[in-house]
C-alpha cells in the first residue's frame, strides 16, 4: 500500500486534514498523520524528516497560519516553518508533493481580520509563492472542500517525480550512478588482471581471458542488476530511493560530485595500472632466459597451461607458442634459452613486450627455428635459419651471434647423432660428419672465447654439448678430437662454476662420470653419483650409484647408499609413469643386492633399468652383444625340436619367421613383445658355456631364452659400428641343459629373422 504525508497547520487546518486523511484512506493509501504518532523523545524535526523519507507522496495544506518554526539547535533554520521543511525535504527526496492551498478570497478575509498569531506575513506569501510554481488545487472553509482535491491529485500519482524544477540536477542524479556503475566496472576490467596477478602470484589474465573469469561475471551482473533497479525506479516505482543517495540539496550536490570525481579517479587508475603495470611473473620467466639462470624443466614457470591466457596475448604470443614449447621439447639440446647481456635492457622493458627490440626478435627467431626443427623439418629449418637468422649475424654482438650459431650447432649435432643410429633419414638433414659437428660448435666458441670478464652461458653450453656430442662418436676411440673429450667436459664444469651457476655444472659432471664409468674408472664415477645424490637428492644419479656399487664393489662395506632415501624421493616424483620405473629400477637392484640373479644378466639388466644407456659407451660396454661371423656354423630346423650340442665352442644358426600371439611376460616374467605358444628352437648344452645370441630382421625384434634354472630376454642391443639396434640379443653364461629361444616382437607383428647363436667356454 502506498504511503502518502500529510503536512498541514493543526490550528487552523485541523478539520480540513480530517478530510483530506479520510479521502486518502477511501482511495487506498496509507496516511502519515503526525497527531498519530505516540511521543518517543527524539527530536521532532528529524522524526518528521524520517516519516517524510518513508512515504511515496506529500499532500500539503497550507492556510492562513504559517505554523511552527523550528530554531537551529532543534534541527531548523529559524526563517522555515516546519511544514516548509518537510515541503523541501521531499522535493529533495524526489517525492511527489501535491500543494492544496486556501483559496485567495478565504485568505484575505482570513488576514484582514486575523491577528498577527494568525498571519506571517511576508513568510506565509514566501510560502505560497513556492507552492504555487507547480500546479495546485484549492480549498475553501468547508472542510469537505478539501476531499476532491486530495482524491485528484492521488489518482494522477504515478511514481515518478512530477517536479521539473532544478532540471539539471535531476539529469545528473538520473545519469551519475550509471557513470559511476561504468567507471567502477572500466577500472574492475583494467586494473582488476593486474591487481589479481600480483595478489595470487599468477600471470596476469588478458582481456578475453579476464571477461571469462568468475569474478568478473558477478561484477557485470551485479551491475546489471542495479543499472536495471535504477531504470525501473526512474520509470515507475519509488523514485524517492535515487533522491535518497543524492538529494537534491547542495549536500547532495557535493556527495554526489565527490563520487563522480572518485568514480572517475577509479577508472584513470585503472588506466595508469595496466599500462604502467609491470608483469612479475613474465619478467621472472624472460629474466631466466635472458640472463642465462637455469629454469628447471618442472618449474610452473614453463607450464603452457599457466600462460594460456596471460595478458596482452599478441605480445606474449611469441612466449608462450614458441619459447615455452621450445623448452618443453628440446631434449638433444640444453633445456633453456638463455640470451646473454641483456640485463639492462630487461629493466627497460614493459609488458607488452617492445616486439621491435632487436634482442626480442632474435629471442622469437631462435625459438621459432626451434620449433621448425622439432617438427622433425629439417630442410625448412636449415631454410630459415640461412635466411631469416644468418643474414642478420654480423649486425649483432659476439654473444648474440653465439647464440644463433649454438641453437644451430645443437640441432647439427642430433641430426648427425639421428642419421648415424637411424637405418632411414627420418630429419631429411644432411649428412653431417663427425668433423662438421665439432666445427659447428667452434665457431660458437670462437665467439665468445675471446672475451673477458664472466663466461657467457651460450660459452658454457657449447663446451657441455660439444663434450656430449663427441663422447656419443668417440666410444671406443682416444686420438684426434676423442682426446679432447674429458678436458672439454672438465672445461664446462669450471665455466658453469665460474658462473656461480650449480644447477647447469650437473649435466657436464653427470656426464664425465659415465665417461668414468665406459672406461671402468668406477670409483670416481660413484663418488660423483653418491655425492650428487647426497646433495640434490637426485634419484637417476642414486640409482646409478647402486648400480656401479654392484658391477664393481666400490662402496666399503657398511657404507652402501641406502635404498629407503631413494625410494623415500621416488615418492617425491610427479610423474606417474617414471615413477613406476623408478620403483621398477629400484626393485631390480635390491634384488640383485640380496644376491638373486635377475634374469640371468644382471648387469645389462641393471644398466638398461637406471638409463645408464644415455651414454653410448656405457651402453656397448654393458649390454652390447658382439657381431661374431658365423664360419661352418650349424643350420638349425625352424622347429621346436631340440638339438644336441656335442662340442664347445659351436656356432648355430636359424632362420625362420614368427607370427606372435602371446605377450612375452606370460613366458619370461618382466618381458615385453609379444611370441609365439611354442618355442622358435631349443638347445641342449652338454655343459656349462658363455652364449651369444644377436637377432637379425628388418623388424624390431625380442629374444626370450627360458633355461634350467635362469630365464632371460633381451631387446635392442648395441654392437660395434652400431650403437643403437632395434634387434635383439643375448650374453650370458648358461648352464648344462635344455634351453628354449622364443624370437618375438612388438605390436603382434610377423617377422622375419635369422638368429646366430655362439657358444663358446666360460670364463673361468
Amino acid at each position: 500500500m502506498p504511503r502518502v504525508f500529510l503536512s498541514y497547520t493543526a490550528r487552523d487546518l485541523a478539520a480540513h486534514a480530517s478530510v483530506a486523511k479520510q479521502a486518502a484512506v477511501e482511495a487506498g493509501w496509507e496516511v502519515v498523520d503526525h497527531r498519530d504518532w505516540a511521543p518517543n523523545g527524539r527530536p521532532s524535526v528529524s522524526e518528521c524528516m524520517k516519516h517524510v523519507d518513508a512515504c511515496d507522496a506529500l499532500i500539503v495544506l497550507s492556510g492562513a497560519h504559517y505554523g511552527w518554526v523550528p530554531a537551529r539547535e532543534e534541527g531548523g533554520e529559524e526563517t522555515r516553518s516546519i511544514t516548509w521543511l518537510e515541503v523541501l525535504r521531499a522535493r529533495s527526496r524526489g517525492i511527489a508533493v501535491i500543494p492544496l492551498l486556501l483559496n485567495d478570497a478565504e485568505f484575505q478575509t482570513v488576514a484582514e481580520g486575523g491577528s498577527p498569531e494568525q498571519v506571517t506575513g511576508e513568510k506565509l506569501a514566501a510560502f505560497r509563492a513556492e507552492l504555487r510554481q507547480s500546479l495546485v488545487r484549492f480549498f475553501g472553509a468547508d472542510p469537505n472542500s478539501a476531499a476532491a482535491s486530495v482524491r485528484q491529485g492521488l489518482e494522477a500519482w504515478d511514481g515518478r517525480a512530477n517536479d521539473e524544477r532544478m532540471p539539471w540536477r535531476r539529469r545528473l542524479r538520473q545519469a551519475a550512478p550509471l557513470l559511476l556503475v561504468l567507471c567502477l566496472v572500466a577500472a574492475w576490467m583494467l586494473a582488476g588482471p593486474a591487481i589479481h596477478g600480483r595478489l595470487l602470484s599468477t600471470p596476469q589474465l588478458s582481456l578475453a581471458a579476464w571477461l571469462r573469469f568468475w569474478g568478473t561475471v558477478v561484477v557485470w551482473t551485479g551491475a546489471a542488476v542495479v543499472i536495471g533497479l535504477w531504470v525501473f525506479w526512474a520509470g515507475r516505482g519509488r523514485p524517492q530511493t535515487r533522491y535518497r543517495l543524492f538529494p537534491l540539496s547542495r549536500r547532495g550536490d557535493v556527495v554526489l560530485t565527490l563520487m563522480v570525481a572518485v568514480a572517475f579517479a577509479v577508472a584513470g587508475s585503472g588506466v595508469v595500472v595496466r599500462t604502467l603495470q609491470r608483469d612479475s611473473e613474465l619478467e621472472a620467466l624472460l629474466a631466466s632466459y635472458l640472463d642465462g639462470a637455469r629454469v628447471s624443466r618442472t618449474s610452473p614457470l614453463l607450464s603452457p597451461e599457466r600462460w594460456a591466457n596471460a595478458r596482452h596475448e599478441g605480445d606474449v604470443r611469441a612466449l608462450r607458442d614458441f619459447v615455452i614449447p621450445v623448452e618443453e621439447a628440446r631434449r638433444n639440446l640444453s633445456r633453456r634459452l638463455a640470451l646473454s647481456e641483456v640485463r639492462e635492457s630487461l629493466r627497460k622493458l614493459t609488458v607488452p613486450m617492445d616486439m621491435t627490440d632487436p634482442h626480442v626478435i632474435l629471442l622469437v627467431a631462435i625459438a621459432r627455428f626451434h620449433t621448425i626443427a622439432i617438427s622433425q623439418d629439417a630442410k625448412r629449418a636449415i631454410s630459415y635459419y640461412q635466411t631469416d637468422i644468418q643474414p642478420t649475424l654480423p649486425s649483432r654482438s659476439p654473444v648474440w651471434r653465439a647464440e644463433a650459431l649454438y641453437a644451430f650447432a645443437g640441432w647439427t649435432d642430433f641430426w648427425a647423432f639421428t642419421n648415424l643410429i637411424e637405418t632411414l633419414d627420418r630429419t631429411g638433414a644432411p649428412k653431417y660428419t663427425e668433423a662438421q659437428v665439432a666445427e659447428a660448435f667452434d665457431k660458437v666458441l670462437a665467439e665468445v672465447e675471446p672475451l673477458t670478464g664472466r663466461p657467457s652461458w651460450v660459452a658454457c653450453a657449447a663446451k657441455t654439448t660439444a663434450s656430449m656430442s663427441r663422447s656419443r662418436t668417440c666410444v671406443n676411440k682416444a686420438d684426434g678430437l676423442c682426446a679432447t673429450v674429458d678436458p672439454m667436459m672438465r672445461a664446462a664444469i669450471a665455466c658453469h662454476e665460474s658462473r656461480e651457476d650449480a644447477a647447469s655444472a650437473r649435466e657436464p659432471k653427470r656426464n664425465l662420470a659415465l665417461r668414468h664409468l665406459a672406461a671402468e674408472k668406477y670409483h670416481e664415477a660413484y663418488d660423483y653419483l653418491r655425492n650428487s645424490f647426497d646433495e640434490t637428492g637426485s634419484v637417476q644419479d642414486g640409482l646409478h650409484a647402486i648400480g656401479i656399487e654392484l658391477l664393481s664393489r666400490v662402496a666399503p662395506a657398511g657404507q652402501m647408499l641406502n635404498s629407503e632415501l631413494i625410494a623415500k624421493e621416488i615418492g617425491k616424483e610427479a610423474d606417474r609413469r617414471q615413477q613406476n620405473e623408478q620403483r621398477a629400477c629400484l626393485d631390480i637392484l635390491e634384488r640383485t643386492r640380496a644376491g638373486v640373479d635377475v634374469q640371468g644378466a644382471p648387469t645389462c639388466r641393471i644398466a638398461f633399468a637406471c638409463f645408464l644407456t644415455d651414454n653410448p659407451a656405457a651402453n656397448l660396454k654393458f649390454c652390447g652383444v658382439p657381431d661374431i661371423p658365423l664360419a661352418g656354423a650349424a643350420t638349425l630346423l625352424g622347429d621346436s625340436k631340440p638339438v644336441a650340442v656335442e662340442k664347445i665352442p659351436a656356432q648355430l644358426m636359424m632362420r625362420g619367421a614368427v607370427k606372435p600371439s602371446i605377450p612375452a611376460k606370460d613366458v619370461v616374467a618382466e618381458c615385453d613383445g609379444d611370441v609365439e605358444m611354442k618355442p622358435s628352437f631349443v638347445v641342449d648344452l652338454p655343459k656349462p658355456a658363455r652364449l651369444i645370441l644377436r637377432v637379425y630382421s628388418q623388424g624390431d625384434s625380442v629374444v626370450l631364452m627360458r633355461g634350467p634354472k635362469v630365464s632371460a630376454c633381451g631387446d635392442d642391443s648395441p654392437m660395434p659400428g652400431q650403437l643403437r639396434s632395434r634387434d635383439a640379443g643375448l650374453l650370458l653364461d648358461a648352464e648344462a641343459g635344455r634351453h628354449e629361444f622364443y624370437v618375438g616382437t612388438f605390436g603382434h607383428e610377423s617377422l622375419s629373422y635369422e638368429a646366430r647363436l655362439t657358444l663358446r667356454p666360460q670364463r673361468p
